[in-house]
């Protein structure tokens, strides 16, 4: 026989704010400023022989499972439009830091937690992009474009800190208006981080019924 008592908690507020300048006819600028702000909490109040036994607590005994996610994020983007003659040129500007804090306690009756059982996790990450992309219109049944990015990523987990760049370039010819509709042929390289920071190994609890730290 297992029982449990779980008291959850989710609040989160996220602001979004555009603006657009038309500089003149064909031109203009346009800003994208966030934030957002969220925090997940999670307290279980747990009564199982199997866990009392293992902590060596008696069989009615309760074992406190506590978990809390805070998150603050916020950035902004910046991009120019223009259109000349046939050229069309983009060029967008951007940034964002996010922080994250992340903990799992486990507490047995004695008021008495388990290292192993346990963490403690600060994510902070800063992303800069630069990236510029062009269309050139060569005819009405052809096109070419191009696009060139640069990101830098600096992310802190727990005082452990890392840099990457990734520069992504991408070049390609499109034909339009044809009898068998449009065809394109592109040549582009892509890297990235992960979209999601749950990928590190063994950083965090997953939860209290497996004891199994980290993830795949």
């Amino acid at each position: 026989s297992i029982s449990e008592s779980a008291k959850n908690k989710n609040v989160s507020l996220f602001n979004h704010f555009n603006h657009t300048i038309l500089l003149k006819n064909k031109k203009l600028i346009h800003s994208y400023i966030y934030f957002g702000k969220s925090n997940n909490t999670q307290n279980v109040n747990i009564k199982s022989p199997l866990l009392n036994t293992l902590f060596s607590q008696l069989e009615n005994d309760l074992i406190n499972y506590n978990y809390s996610n805070k998150s603050t994020v916020y950035g902004n983007r910046h991009t120019t439009n223009f259109k000349i003659g046939k050229l069309k040129l983009n060029t967008s500007l951007s940034f964002e830091n996010l922080k994250e804090v992340k903990k799992n306690i486990l507490t047995n009756s004695n008021n008495t937690t388990t290292d192993s059982l346990q963490n403690h996790l600060v994510f902070k990450t800063n992303k800069y992009s630069l990236s510029s992309n062009l269309e050139y219109k060569i005819s009405n049944k052809i096109e070419f474009y191009g696009d060139l990015s640069f990101n830098y990523l600096n992310t802190t987990i727990n005082q452990n800190l890392d840099n990457n760049i990734f520069i992504n370039p991408k070049i390609g010819l499109r034909l339009k208006n044809l009898k068998v509709g449009q065809l394109s042929f592109q040549y582009s390289r892509d890297y990235n981080s992960l979209n999601s920071n749950n990928f590190f190994n063994n950083y965090q609890l997953s939860n209290y019924q497996s004891f199994k730290k980290g993830t795949q």
